[in-house]
């Protein structure tokens, strides 16, 4: 029996053509049998369960354009594969960056350190548990209540997150909604960053926080 989840559309980011087939195949393998779609059948009242949209997308023309142009190649992408199987309206989607080559891990350079194999079992299968696995598992539970229609959620493969049990109302939430960790300002050189203003005294004073996704 499949888990219903709660993004209808899987997009994973990938550096070149030839690792988003792989991608693309880890995906159907990992995700179409585990997780589906369910909604409910106005006539009788009943849930239906659909398939997810997986879809892998490579950076365009063999180059590399970085964390923001991925995002605007990948929902592009999204966007016309929609319009192709005639959905004229954009739903949730959770789209999750891979990284780079691993080249620093030559082991796992074929599909990159989002599927690498880990030392722990799937409690469904059994079979063996992968970054992005554990990620779905995280998201699957912070987004148990539902995700308002449209929404996008931006995530990296390369961290292995835990998540606080919250049961946060999304459909109240407006703008953009960053998540991160604090943390000491000395490292803030070496990762991304979010910077938060406060008043005090009528003097501005910046807070910073280590970027998680």
């Amino acid at each position: 029996m499949r888990t219903p989840f709660p993004f209808p559309v899987v997009v994973v980011t990938a550096p070149t053509e030839r690792s988003a087939q792989a991608y693309q195949e880890e995906l159907n393998a990992r995700l179409s049998k585990r997780y589906c779609v369910a909604s409910s059948n106005s006539s009788s009242n009943d849930e239906e369960e659909h398939d997810l949209i997986l879809l892998a997308v490579a950076d365009p023309r063999g180059k590399r354009v970085g964390s923001g142009g991925g995002t605007l190649n990948a929902l592009a992408h999204v966007q016309a594969y929609l319009r192709k199987h005639g959905n004229s309206s954009m739903p949730s989607v959770l789209m999750v960056h891979s990284g780079g080559d691993s080249q620093r891990s030559p082991t796992n350079s074929v599909c990159g350190k989002a599927w690498s194999c880990l030392n722990a079992l799937r409690e469904d299968d059994g079979g063996s548990n992968t970054p992005m696995d554990l990620l779905l598992e995280q998201f699957l539970h912070l987004f148990a209540g539902g995700v308002p229609a449209g929404s996008l959620v931006v995530a990296s493969s390369d961290v292995l997150l835990i998540l606080p049990s919250l049961a946060l109302d999304w459909n109240a939430q407006r703008g953009v909604v960053g998540l991160a960790t604090r943390v000491p300002a000395a490292l803030g050189p070496n990762h991304g960053v979010y910077v938060t203003a406060t008043t005090n005294n009528n003097r501005e004073q910046e807070v910073g926080c280590q970027e998680v996704t």
